[in-house]
């Protein structure tokens, strides 16, 4: 299931039951998911700023991986939803 968000008080919760989270790179946001040990898609804004340093900083150090387009995010959704699967179900056996 897929849910989108807007601003909420009890983002915590919602972070430690989420697979995956597909944000801008907001240092809150990203800093609260790196907490959750949630994986990350991150989006690129149009132009260089703090965010854009901090999707660069997370992705060269493997903590996210960025998405340029949207048909690009919806690929890289798919793959860590397959992977969380398969990973769970190696842990089943």
């Amino acid at each position: 299931m897929v849910k989108i968000l807007g601003y909420t008080e009890n983002m915590r919760e919602w972070m430690q039951t989420a697979d995956v989270l597909i944000t801008k790179a907001g240092g809150v946001t990203i800093s609260e998911a790196l907490a959750s040990n949630i994986p990350l898609i991150l989006f690129l804004i149009l132009f260089p700023d703090k965010r854009w340093k901090n999707a660069v900083y997370f992705r060269k150090n493997g903590m996210a991986k960025i998405a340029k387009k949207f048909r690009r995010s919806t690929r890289l959704f798919r793959r860590t939803i397959f992977l969380k699967i398969i990973l769970r179900r190696l842990n089943t056996i």
